[in-house]
């Protein structure tokens, strides 16, 4: 399989190539990363915990309030109202805490074990992840491509399809 996985789909992207090396012909990842700072760590883990306290989505950045300032320097802003979604909040809180658990837990030191041609994206303006997550997991990745795309944030495809298409073709 060709697999696309943007954010933390790109660390799930990743460990299914390390774990199922058979079925991963190619991998493209987007706006990603494998490791997290402190910081990061903390402000994931505040939002799962209250996410969990409150019913509320704290990925949805119009429920910020009160989240660790020190990490807020990595909340992008506040986008256009959305119609409710209708899920079960324990599986964000269980994202958000995977997020924290990156810290404890990183998952470049596996990225040696990808056998399969990959190509990070990342924009180079994106204030979620930052563009060294990408470069980290391309040092760790033998025989991957980099491509760190101008003027764009968080997640190429879906703020500049045509930019990062255009890396992928």
């Amino acid at each position: 399989a060709v697999v696309y996985g943007s954010s933390n789909g790109g660390v799930q992207t990743a460990m299914f190539a390390v774990n199922h090396p058979e079925w991963a012909r190619a991998l493209v990842i987007d706006g990603s990363s494998t490791h997290v700072n402190p910081i990061a760590a903390k402000n994931w883990r505040i939002r799962a915990e209250k996410t969990f306290a409150s019913g509320k989505d704290m990925m949805d950045s119009s429920n910020l309030a009160g989240i660790n300032p020190e990490a807020g320097r990595a909340v992008a802003p506040t986008p256009p109202a959305r119609p409710a979604r209708r899920y079960d909040i324990r599986g964000r809180f269980a994202v958000l805490w995977e997020l924290s658990a990156l810290l404890d837990y990183p998952f470049t030191p596996h990225l040696n074990k990808i056998k399969c041609p990959v190509l990070y994206l990342h924009g180079a303006d994106d204030k979620i992840v930052g563009p060294g997550g990408s470069v980290g997991m391309h040092r760790a990745t033998p025989g991957s491509t980099l491509r760190l795309v101008p003027n764009v944030g968080h997640i190429v495809l879906s703020r500049a399809p045509e930019a990062g298409l255009s890396e992928i073709l």
